[in-house]
Protein backbone atom coordinates (compact mmCIF):
# COMPACT_ATOMS: atom_id res chain seq x y z
CA UNK A 1 0.00 0.00 0.00
CA UNK A 2 3.22 2.21 1.05
CA UNK A 3 4.45 2.01 -2.80
CA UNK A 4 1.21 2.26 -4.41
CA UNK A 5 0.57 5.63 -2.18
CA UNK A 6 4.35 7.19 -3.39
CA UNK A 7 3.28 6.40 -7.09
CA UNK A 8 0.07 8.12 -6.51
CA UNK A 9 2.04 11.16 -4.96
CA UNK A 10 4.67 11.19 -7.86
CA UNK A 11 1.95 11.27 -10.41
CA UNK A 12 -0.18 13.83 -8.53
CA UNK A 13 3.61 16.00 -9.10
CA UNK A 14 4.22 15.50 -12.20
CA UNK A 15 1.08 16.04 -13.28
CA UNK A 16 1.23 19.43 -11.72
CA UNK A 17 4.09 20.65 -12.94
CA UNK A 18 5.36 24.29 -12.56
CA UNK A 19 1.80 25.12 -11.17
CA UNK A 20 0.97 26.57 -7.89
CA UNK A 21 -1.25 24.86 -5.51
CA UNK A 22 -3.12 28.50 -4.51
CA UNK A 23 -4.65 27.12 -1.42
CA UNK A 24 -1.05 26.62 0.10
CA UNK A 25 2.89 25.86 -0.13
CA UNK A 26 4.76 23.74 1.97
CA UNK A 27 8.43 25.56 1.60
CA UNK A 28 12.44 23.86 2.73
CA UNK A 29 15.13 26.81 2.87
CA UNK A 30 18.76 26.14 2.81
CA UNK A 31 21.72 28.45 2.67
CA UNK A 32 25.10 27.63 2.44
CA UNK A 33 27.89 25.73 0.54
CA UNK A 34 25.99 22.02 0.10
CA UNK A 35 22.42 20.48 1.12
CA UNK A 36 22.49 18.21 3.87
CA UNK A 37 21.79 14.34 2.62
CA UNK A 38 19.60 14.01 5.33
CA UNK A 39 17.00 16.22 3.59
CA UNK A 40 16.46 14.10 0.96
CA UNK A 41 14.24 11.86 4.07
CA UNK A 42 12.50 15.80 5.12
CA UNK A 43 11.60 16.29 1.09
CA UNK A 44 10.12 12.79 0.74
CA UNK A 45 7.88 12.23 3.91
CA UNK A 46 6.52 15.85 3.24
CA UNK A 47 5.35 14.66 -0.09
CA UNK A 48 4.07 11.55 1.05
CA UNK A 49 1.49 13.47 3.48
CA UNK A 50 0.52 16.10 1.17
CA UNK A 51 0.18 14.47 -2.55
CA UNK A 52 -1.76 17.51 -3.46
CA UNK A 53 0.96 20.43 -2.03
CA UNK A 54 3.16 23.28 -3.98
CA UNK A 55 6.79 22.03 -2.18
CA UNK A 56 9.52 24.11 -2.97
CA UNK A 57 12.93 24.22 -1.89
CA UNK A 58 14.69 27.27 -1.92
CA UNK A 59 18.75 26.93 -2.13
CA UNK A 60 22.18 28.87 -2.98
CA UNK A 61 22.75 27.81 -6.43
CA UNK A 62 26.15 26.88 -5.64
CA UNK A 63 24.95 23.77 -3.47
CA UNK A 64 23.49 22.16 -6.40
CA UNK A 65 23.24 17.87 -4.84
CA UNK A 66 22.69 15.94 -7.87
CA UNK A 67 21.28 12.79 -5.63
CA UNK A 68 18.65 15.72 -4.19
CA UNK A 69 17.97 18.97 -5.94
CA UNK A 70 18.10 16.76 -9.64
CA UNK A 71 16.72 13.60 -9.13
CA UNK A 72 15.07 13.98 -5.59
CA UNK A 73 12.73 16.81 -6.02
CA UNK A 74 11.94 15.80 -9.73
CA UNK A 75 10.53 12.37 -8.79
CA UNK A 76 8.62 13.80 -5.82
CA UNK A 77 7.42 16.96 -7.79
CA UNK A 78 9.25 19.46 -5.86
CA UNK A 79 10.10 22.91 -7.55
CA UNK A 80 13.89 23.91 -6.78
CA UNK A 81 14.74 27.63 -6.69
CA UNK A 82 18.24 29.27 -6.37
CA UNK A 83 17.77 32.23 -3.85
CA UNK A 84 20.26 33.69 -5.70
CA UNK A 85 16.92 35.01 -8.38
CA UNK A 86 15.59 36.93 -5.24
CA UNK A 87 16.34 40.67 -5.03
CA UNK A 88 17.42 41.56 -1.34
CA UNK A 89 14.85 43.66 0.43
CA UNK A 90 16.46 46.63 2.65
CA UNK A 91 15.45 44.93 5.61
CA UNK A 92 17.54 41.93 4.70
CA UNK A 93 20.37 43.87 3.78
CA UNK A 94 20.24 46.34 7.16
CA UNK A 95 20.05 42.87 9.30
CA UNK A 96 23.04 41.72 7.37
CA UNK A 97 25.05 45.02 8.40
CA UNK A 98 24.10 44.79 11.66
CA UNK A 99 23.41 41.42 13.10
CA UNK A 100 25.37 40.19 15.83
CA UNK A 101 25.15 37.14 14.96
CA UNK A 102 27.88 34.35 14.87
CA UNK A 103 28.86 34.49 11.60
CA UNK A 104 32.05 32.09 11.93
CA UNK A 105 30.72 29.16 13.43
CA UNK A 106 29.54 25.94 11.39
CA UNK A 107 29.69 28.06 8.49
CA UNK A 108 27.27 31.29 9.83
CA UNK A 109 24.98 28.56 11.39
CA UNK A 110 23.02 31.18 13.62
CA UNK A 111 23.17 34.00 11.66
CA UNK A 112 21.90 31.76 8.88
CA UNK A 113 18.91 30.29 10.87
CA UNK A 114 17.50 33.62 11.15
CA UNK A 115 18.13 35.06 7.78
CA UNK A 116 15.80 32.13 6.18
CA UNK A 117 12.88 34.46 7.53
CA UNK A 118 14.11 37.42 5.37
CA UNK A 119 14.69 34.70 2.38
CA UNK A 120 11.16 33.21 2.89
CA UNK A 121 9.94 36.56 3.06
CA UNK A 122 11.32 37.24 -0.11
CA UNK A 123 10.24 34.36 -1.76
CA UNK A 124 6.85 34.97 -0.57
CA UNK A 125 6.17 38.71 -1.84
CA UNK A 126 7.74 37.49 -5.06
CA UNK A 127 5.03 35.12 -5.69
CA UNK A 128 2.06 36.72 -3.49
CA UNK A 129 1.80 33.21 -1.41
CA UNK A 130 -0.80 32.83 0.88
CA UNK A 131 -0.90 29.77 4.00
CA UNK A 132 2.74 29.17 3.73
CA UNK A 133 4.38 26.06 5.93
CA UNK A 134 7.96 26.65 6.68
CA UNK A 135 9.97 23.17 7.88
CA UNK A 136 13.41 22.87 9.21
CA UNK A 137 15.39 20.58 6.96
CA UNK A 138 15.45 17.90 10.14
CA UNK A 139 11.69 17.85 10.50
CA UNK A 140 9.55 14.88 9.37
CA UNK A 141 5.44 15.65 8.64
CA UNK A 142 3.00 12.88 9.65
CA UNK A 143 -0.42 14.49 8.15
CA UNK A 144 -2.07 16.26 5.17
CA UNK A 145 -2.02 20.50 6.30
CA UNK A 146 -4.66 20.45 3.63
CA UNK A 147 -7.20 19.28 5.97
CA UNK A 148 -6.18 22.02 8.63
CA UNK A 149 -6.59 24.93 6.31
CA UNK A 150 -8.95 26.42 7.96
CA UNK A 151 -7.56 25.58 11.44
CA UNK A 152 -4.09 27.29 10.58
CA UNK A 153 -6.09 30.53 9.43
CA UNK A 154 -7.78 30.87 12.07
CA UNK A 155 -4.83 31.98 13.74
CA UNK A 156 -4.55 35.11 12.15
CA UNK A 157 -1.00 35.03 12.57
CA UNK A 158 2.03 33.48 12.81
CA UNK A 159 2.19 30.08 14.12
CA UNK A 160 4.84 28.12 15.53
CA UNK A 161 5.86 25.48 18.69
CA UNK A 162 7.26 26.92 21.81
CA UNK A 163 8.65 24.59 23.92
CA UNK A 164 8.90 27.37 26.61
CA UNK A 165 7.99 30.62 27.41
CA UNK A 166 11.09 32.14 26.41
CA UNK A 167 12.27 30.11 22.93
CA UNK A 168 10.23 28.78 20.13
CA UNK A 169 11.41 26.18 18.00
CA UNK A 170 10.53 27.04 14.60
CA UNK A 171 10.52 23.84 13.07
CA UNK A 172 6.97 24.00 11.71
CA UNK A 173 6.14 27.64 11.13
CA UNK A 174 2.50 28.62 9.49
CA UNK A 175 2.80 32.32 7.48
CA UNK A 176 -0.71 33.33 6.76
CA UNK A 177 0.96 35.78 3.76
CA UNK A 178 3.80 37.69 3.32
CA UNK A 179 2.26 40.36 5.30
CA UNK A 180 3.01 38.33 8.40
CA UNK A 181 6.73 37.74 7.22
CA UNK A 182 7.25 41.47 6.54
CA UNK A 183 6.42 42.46 10.04
CA UNK A 184 8.21 39.59 11.62
CA UNK A 185 11.56 40.56 9.15
CA UNK A 186 10.89 44.09 9.70
CA UNK A 187 10.82 43.82 13.45
CA UNK A 188 14.26 42.08 13.19
CA UNK A 189 15.96 44.44 11.00
CA UNK A 190 15.13 47.23 13.30
CA UNK A 191 16.05 45.75 16.74
CA UNK A 192 19.41 44.56 15.96
CA UNK A 193 20.81 46.72 19.27
CA UNK A 194 18.32 45.76 21.84
CA UNK A 195 17.77 41.93 20.55
CA UNK A 196 21.44 41.88 20.24
CA UNK A 197 22.68 38.37 20.07
CA UNK A 198 19.77 36.38 20.11
CA UNK A 199 19.59 33.27 18.27
CA UNK A 200 16.27 32.67 16.07
CA UNK A 201 14.22 30.67 18.64
CA UNK A 202 14.87 33.38 21.43
CA UNK A 203 14.54 36.33 18.94
CA UNK A 204 11.00 34.61 18.00
CA UNK A 205 9.95 34.69 21.69
CA UNK A 206 10.86 37.83 21.91
CA UNK A 207 8.82 38.61 19.19
CA UNK A 208 5.69 37.12 20.43
CA UNK A 209 6.46 39.31 24.13
CA UNK A 210 6.14 42.53 21.30
CA UNK A 211 3.53 41.60 19.40
CA UNK A 212 1.31 38.61 20.94
CA UNK A 213 -1.15 39.45 18.08
CA UNK A 214 1.25 38.22 15.43
CA UNK A 215 2.66 35.12 16.51
CA UNK A 216 0.99 32.13 18.45
CA UNK A 217 1.43 29.12 19.82
CA UNK A 218 0.74 25.75 18.30
CA UNK A 219 -0.22 22.92 20.75
CA UNK A 220 2.12 21.16 21.87
CA UNK A 221 0.63 19.21 24.47
CA UNK A 222 -3.26 17.69 24.51
CA UNK A 223 -5.70 19.68 26.85
CA UNK A 224 -6.10 17.22 29.28
CA UNK A 225 -2.35 17.11 30.28
CA UNK A 226 -1.99 20.49 30.69
CA UNK A 227 -4.74 20.70 32.80
CA UNK A 228 -3.64 17.88 35.47
CA UNK A 229 0.41 18.18 35.27
CA UNK A 230 2.28 21.64 36.08
CA UNK A 231 4.24 22.92 33.36
CA UNK A 232 7.96 23.13 34.39
CA UNK A 233 11.59 22.21 32.99
CA UNK A 234 14.68 21.40 34.64
CA UNK A 235 15.68 25.13 34.72
CA UNK A 236 12.63 24.85 37.34
CA UNK A 237 11.15 27.88 34.88
CA UNK A 238 7.26 27.66 35.17
CA UNK A 239 4.83 29.26 32.36
CA UNK A 240 2.85 32.48 32.46
CA UNK A 241 -0.33 30.24 31.01
CA UNK A 242 -0.72 26.49 31.01
CA UNK A 243 -3.20 26.64 28.29
CA UNK A 244 -1.56 28.16 25.86
CA UNK A 245 0.59 24.70 25.13
CA UNK A 246 -2.57 23.40 24.19
CA UNK A 247 -4.00 26.16 22.10
CA UNK A 248 -6.62 24.94 19.29
CA UNK A 249 -5.41 21.56 20.62
CA UNK A 250 -9.48 20.38 20.35
CA UNK A 251 -9.35 21.35 16.43
CA UNK A 252 -6.11 20.00 15.55
CA UNK A 253 -7.06 16.97 18.24
CA UNK A 254 -3.19 16.40 17.47
CA UNK A 255 0.20 17.95 18.63
CA UNK A 256 2.70 19.40 17.66
CA UNK A 257 6.94 18.60 18.21
CA UNK A 258 8.85 21.81 18.94
CA UNK A 259 12.15 19.39 19.44
CA UNK A 260 11.32 17.75 23.11
CA UNK A 261 9.79 14.68 21.32
CA UNK A 262 12.30 13.99 18.48
CA UNK A 263 15.17 14.34 20.93
CA UNK A 264 13.74 12.42 23.42
CA UNK A 265 12.73 9.41 20.76
CA UNK A 266 15.85 10.04 18.82
CA UNK A 267 19.07 12.04 20.53
CA UNK A 268 20.61 15.15 20.11
CA UNK A 269 22.89 16.24 16.85
CA UNK A 270 26.07 14.16 17.38
CA UNK A 271 28.16 17.33 16.56
CA UNK A 272 26.60 18.72 19.78
CA UNK A 273 27.15 16.18 22.41
CA UNK A 274 27.14 12.30 22.94
CA UNK A 275 23.56 11.09 20.54
CA UNK A 276 21.08 8.53 22.15
CA UNK A 277 17.70 8.47 22.67
CA UNK A 278 16.06 9.74 25.86
CA UNK A 279 17.61 13.05 26.01
CA UNK A 280 15.50 15.41 27.96
CA UNK A 281 16.07 18.95 26.85
CA UNK A 282 16.28 21.61 29.88
CA UNK A 283 13.98 23.86 28.48
CA UNK A 284 11.04 22.13 27.54
CA UNK A 285 8.01 22.71 29.83
CA UNK A 286 7.02 18.89 30.22
CA UNK A 287 8.65 15.22 30.81
CA UNK A 288 8.63 13.48 27.61
CA UNK A 289 9.57 10.30 29.20
CA UNK A 290 6.21 10.12 30.77
CA UNK A 291 4.20 9.25 27.37
CA UNK A 292 4.03 5.67 25.85
CA UNK A 293 5.03 6.10 22.84
CA UNK A 294 3.55 3.89 19.53
CA UNK A 295 3.64 3.85 15.86
CA UNK A 296 0.15 3.53 14.03
CA UNK A 297 -0.32 2.73 10.20
CA UNK A 298 -3.17 4.75 9.12
CA UNK A 299 -5.43 3.88 6.26
CA UNK A 300 -3.01 4.54 3.90
CA UNK A 301 -0.53 1.87 5.57
CA UNK A 302 1.80 4.82 6.86
CA UNK A 303 3.41 4.96 10.00
CA UNK A 304 2.34 7.65 12.35
CA UNK A 305 3.46 8.46 15.65
CA UNK A 306 1.38 8.92 18.73
CA UNK A 307 1.72 9.40 22.50
CA UNK A 308 -0.11 7.51 25.08
CA UNK A 309 -1.00 9.89 27.94
CA UNK A 310 -3.86 8.89 30.65
CA UNK A 311 -4.62 5.55 28.41
CA UNK A 312 -5.85 8.09 25.55
CA UNK A 313 -3.73 8.14 22.18
CA UNK A 314 -3.08 11.39 20.22
CA UNK A 315 -1.34 12.10 17.23
CA UNK A 316 2.02 13.90 16.69
CA UNK A 317 1.45 15.81 13.47
CA UNK A 318 5.62 16.51 13.11
CA UNK A 319 8.77 15.19 14.35
CA UNK A 320 11.96 17.33 14.76
CA UNK A 321 15.01 14.77 14.49
CA UNK A 322 17.68 16.73 15.88
CA UNK A 323 19.85 14.04 15.85
CA UNK A 324 19.51 13.76 12.00
CA UNK A 325 18.64 10.29 11.49
CA UNK A 326 15.84 10.97 9.51
CA UNK A 327 16.01 7.47 8.52
CA UNK A 328 14.74 5.76 11.29
CA UNK A 329 11.74 8.21 11.16
CA UNK A 330 10.46 7.66 7.82
CA UNK A 331 6.52 6.71 7.63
Amino acid sequence: MKNKLMLICVFLSSFMGCAANNDYSIVFVHSGLSLPSYIEYSLKQARLFNPSATIFLLMNERAQNCRINKEICPENGIQVFFIEALNRSDAHKKFLKETKLDKKWRAGFWMKTTERFFVLDEFMRKFGLKNVIHIENDTMLYFDIYKYLDVFSSYHGIAAPFDCDTRCIPCFVYFPDYIASNHLVDFIAKNQESMNDMNDMVMLAYYKNKYPTKIFPLPLLPLSFVKNEKLINKLEQSVRNQEEYANKFLKFYSIFDAASLGQYLGGVDPRNDISIPGFINETCVFDPSVFRYHWIEDEFGRKVPYIEYDKELFRVNNLHIHSKKLSDFTS
